[in-house]
């Protein structure tokens, strides 16, 4: 009995390490607009540390905005995690000219 729960956890996660890379929506506006969600995010974040409330609020309406174009549980939350990780490390190299750089390819036309 042991052996075959042991069988079993072990097939549930890797069908959950393997579901978690496939991606759930074909084409290239689903991988963008992943991104999108990921820097808006990073910004919306760095805004509110920095006090800016109404910057906060635009970031978190244009997020709000993108999650709502797609059917519930449609977006995974670890491929948006894998993003804002992936644009945080970029980040801290060249923060304004990075950040505004990629809010203008997510239609953003603010500048940070």
């Amino acid at each position: 009995m042991r052996v075959g729960l042991k069988i079993f956890l072990i097939l549930v996660f890797a069908v959950l390490f393997a579901v978690s890379f496939v991606d759930k929506k074909s084409g290239a506006r689903h991988l963008d607009d992943i991104n999108c969600i990921a820097i808006l995010e990073l910004a919306a974040d760095i805004a509110y540390s920095k006090g800016e409330l109404d910057k906060y609020h635009q970031y978190d309406r244009k997020k709000r905005a993108i999650y709502q174009s797609y059917p519930e549980g449609h977006l995974l939350s670890n491929q948006i995690v894998r993003s804002k990780v992936t644009h945080k490390a970029r980040l801290k190299k060249s923060k304004d000219k990075y950040l505004n750089s990629k809010l203008l390819d997510c239609g953003f036309t603010g500048t940070f």
